[in-house]
């Protein structure tokens, strides 16, 4: 639902201009605002489910999304759209680390292919971040802006009586109280980790200057002061000895953070580049868009079933190369280029991302200890918001002078050198051998605060 909702918007943001006479960088923060929200929120809930149980946090993020699906349409300005997107992140921030776990969780007990499973989140993130876009596109023109806010209504409605039948109630999990959230939950690291996230997200975006170099400095600062306090806490939110010297992990996070780079570059700037170059309409977009998200979710689907086969690390190596190609077509986008162009270039990013999201997912889990995965699945959907914020960035330095062809090509080589810089990361990967990537589980690793 995250996916979904950061994306959707992508084919509105024109709109939103239009509606309330505001202006791109005014709007932009409705994207922004999401990812900054996500960021923090995702490890954050995840933690919550792996303490107070993936069902009790999931069911209270659908309720969350349910008001922010009856608020938004009842904004009078740009300011109160953007503090329900907050509220609508906080709340759509708690399915994937719950899900995750719950599927854990349902494994271990019933002997389930959790691998499948995982499969088939990957392939419901997928599109819904591929068809937010298509579905946008649509919504918009047949209704308003307001759509995107109505439709997560029935979609959290229908995802909570889902799991309220299916899934069993969290029985072996503390009872949420407010001492159990306040004694137990770390508050001050969940405050330091959110200060220094907020000020990395914000140091990336433009317009660049001394103030990046404060927010950047501030951000370092608070993180390194983050892991001493995580290091010495009894209770620690993120429990870093566990995760030091897992390359593994950390390794998933980063490339995951690049490839979002290059989806969301392309998810976000070739609908403006079609809307305003080649003067299409948004339910138009929607239309050149849908070999994205129709491609990807069923090749998506596809990979599921043949991960076993060829190995998440083959899987995430062949759609990196994938994506290079694409962005090498992206040069190719001119006011005369043909139809077909835009088309491949569009089923070529949708392919590479389904395969990456799904190898990469496959290595965040093997490498992480069940007693972490809600918080490490968190960081995970964390890396895609990092990586959502990087690509608007580089957006809006590519559009400082308007959205244009030459901005769109200027896009197009800095996503090629990202996507070869992956390709190089990736094949790395591949060559490794290296064993013992999982996190050391909880019993195996000091008391945090020992020497």
């Amino acid at each position: 639902m995250s996916a979904l909702n950061s994306s959707m918007i992508a084919v509105a943001l024109v709109s939103f201009m239009v509606d309330f006479d505001s202006t791109a960088v005014a709007v932009s923060w409705l994207a922004s605002a999401f990812y900054l929200t996500s960021a923090v929120a995702q490890p954050v809930l995840g933690r919550m489910a792996d303490r107070f149980g993936a069902r009790r946090v999931f069911l209270l993020g659908m309720g969350v999304v349910v008001i922010s699906g009856v608020l938004g349409p009842l904004s009078a300005n740009v300011l109160m759209l953007v503090a329900c997107r907050v509220i609508q992140a906080v709340g759509a921030s708690a399915a994937y680390p719950a899900a995750v776990s719950m599927i854990r969780q349902f494994g271990a007990s019933h002997g389930s292919d959790v691998q499948r499973a995982l499969s088939g989140i990957a392939t419901a993130n997928f599109t819904g971040a591929a068809v937010g876009p298509v579905l946008g596109g649509f919504a918009v023109w047949a209704v308003g802006w307001e759509a995107l806010f109505w439709v997560n209504i029935p979609l959290a409605l229908f995802a909570a009586l889902g799991i309220m039948k299916i899934v069993p109630r969290d029985e072996d999990h503390e009872r949420v109280t407010f001492r159990a959230l306040v004694v137990g939950s770390d508050l001050l690291g969940i405050a330091l980790f959110a200060g220094a996230t907020v000020l990395l997200l914000l140091c990336l975006m433009p317009p660049l200057g001394l103030l990046t170099v404060a927010l950047a400095s501030a951000s370092v600062a608070l993180f390194v002061i983050f892991l001493v306090w995580e290091k010495r806490t009894p209770q620690p939110f993120l429990n870093v000895v566990m995760l030091r010297g897992n390359k593994t992990l950390l390794s998933v996070y980063a490339r995951f953070i690049g490839f979002n780079l290059l989806f969301y570059g392309a998810l976000f700037g070739i609908p403006q580049w079609l809307e305003i170059v080649k003067s299409l309409t948004p339910a138009q977009v929607g239309l050149v868009m849908l070999p994205l998200a129709s491609l990807g979710g069923i090749m998506s689907a596809l990979f599921g079933l043949w991960i076993a086969r060829i190995g998440s690390r083959a899987l995430v190596l062949g759609s990196t190369l994938l994506a290079a190609s694409a962005a090498g077509i992206l040069l190719l986008f001119t006011n005369t280029a043909p139809l077909w162009v835009i088309l491949v270039a569009c089923a070529l990013f949708g392919i590479s991302y389904a395969g990456t999201n799904l190898g990469l997912q496959s290595q965040m889990y093997e490498s992480t200890d069940p007693s972490m995965l809600g918080v490490a699945s968190g960081l995970y959907q964390s890396s895609r918001s990092l990586g959502g914020v990087l690509s608007t960035g580089l957006l809006a330095v590519a559009f400082t002078s308007g959205v244009d062809t030459a901005a769109i090509q200027t896009i197009a080589i800095a996503m090629l050198a990202c996507s070869l810089v992956l390709a190089i990361a990736n094949a790395i990967s591949v060559r490794s051998r290296s064993t013992g990537s999982r996190l050391p589980r909880a019993e195996e690793v000091p008391t945090s605060g020992s020497a």
